[in-house]
């Protein structure tokens, strides 16, 4: 993102645009929300322009403020947290669940355990502001609500047997598909009171997307 590192050749939703442009292929933006971090209004501008000129570009996003990565990844070195607006503390490691206190644990943990997963806040979902980024994001002209898939964490440190079916009481998944679920809820009660014209295309995926979730969960923090 041209915000993040100026010298980059081009912004990465700049060059999704030029591509769907001069191919005529259709281009999907992956993880919109916390790719732009802040910047979501000029990225979703900016597909929309090619939109209505006619590419083929949809996206997805998550429903919630943080994403998550190996506390080794480039974009976490301290030195470069500044240029997408984070600090030390919004970065989670899993499966402890310890907030980075600072720099110099950050750089520990970089150099001793480099693959360690973690959760980076990149907005606040109790600012009003950061919010309402969130949902423009979400509610975007067919935009998919969706999550990637983090890794199942054991207690214990065991690995992930992939037999099935799991035994749901000796996992600990990070947040994930909790925070799908509730948030997902959460758009479809907001947007969706009932039968009417505010039933987006959006909207009826959303309804989709619960009504799987039901099946497999219950009812249970929705």
């Amino acid at each position: 993102m041209a915000e993040a590192d100026p010298n980059t050749p081009i912004d990465g939703s700049a060059e999704i645009v030029r591509a769907a442009a001069e191919t005529g292929a259709r281009m999907h933006h992956c993880h919109v929300n916390s790719t732009s971090r802040r910047h979501i209004d000029r990225v979703l501008t900016t597909l929309a322009e090619a939109r209505s000129a006619g590419s083929k570009v949809t996206v997805e996003a998550y429903p919630y403020g943080a994403g998550s990565s190996g506390v080794g990844a480039f974009f976490l070195a301290p030195e470069r947290l500044s240029a997408w607006g984070l600090q030390p503390s919004d970065i989670v490691l899993l499966p402890s669940g310890e907030r980075v206190a600072d720099v110099n644990r950050l750089r520990e943990i970089r150099t001793t355990e480099p693959g360690t997963l973690c959760i980076v806040d990149f907005l606040d979902e109790q600012d009003a502001a950061d919010e309402a980024l969130l949902w423009s994001s979400m509610i975007y002209p067919d935009a998919i609500v969706a999550s990637d898939a983090t890794p199942l964490l054991w207690p214990g440190g065991a690995t992930d047997s992939r037999l099935w079916p799991l035994r749901p009481e000796r996992i600990h998944i990070p947040g994930r598909p909790e925070r799908l679920r509730r948030r997902s809820g959460e758009w479809f009660a907001k947007q969706v009171p009932g039968p009417g014209p505010r039933s987006s295309g959006a909207a009826r995926s959303c309804l989709l997307v619960c009504s799987i979730l039901l099946r497999q969960h219950g009812t249970r923090d929705i």
